[in-house]
């Protein structure tokens, strides 16, 4: 049996921005992502999930810097280990980074400065 998930919801954990309008020209902007994975409760079949993911964003030469860590909590139902390693990697990672890249968006939105529209991770199209 495949494992179901459902999305609960998700926070901004940390936020920090830094943006040098003095040193603004096109820049290349590098990125990366850390996932971290927290069991909630592991007594039942029922199982809560905090997965974590810390995004940084930055150019080459630290004019600007994007850091955000967003905290998603994740509601499986599985009947064995198996099922959530092959549920996650197929819907739920896919379907977090859709919403992550959408959170900041909106926040760079309400922040007032050029909205970070992300490309879709490779994950998220698999």
């Amino acid at each position: 049996m495949e494992a179901k998930y459902k999305f609960i919801s998700n926070r901004i954990t940390d936020l920090r921005f830094h943006e040098n309008i003095l040193g603004k020209k096109d820049v290349n902007i590098k990125f990366s992502v850390e996932v971290d994975t927290t069991i909630m409760n592991s007594q039942t079949e029922s199982d809560k999930f905090l997965i974590n993911f810390k995004f940084n964003i930055k150019d080459e030469d630290d004019n600007f810097k994007f850091k955000i860590e967003i905290a998603n909590m994740i509601h499986f139902i599985i009947e064995k280990r198996e099922d959530f390693d092959e549920t996650f990697s197929k819907l739920c990672l896919p379907d977090l980074l859709g919403r992550s890249r959408k959170m900041i968006k909106d926040i760079t939105t309400i922040m007032n400065v050029q909205p970070l529209e992300l490309p879709p991770f490779e994950d998220e199209m698999s």
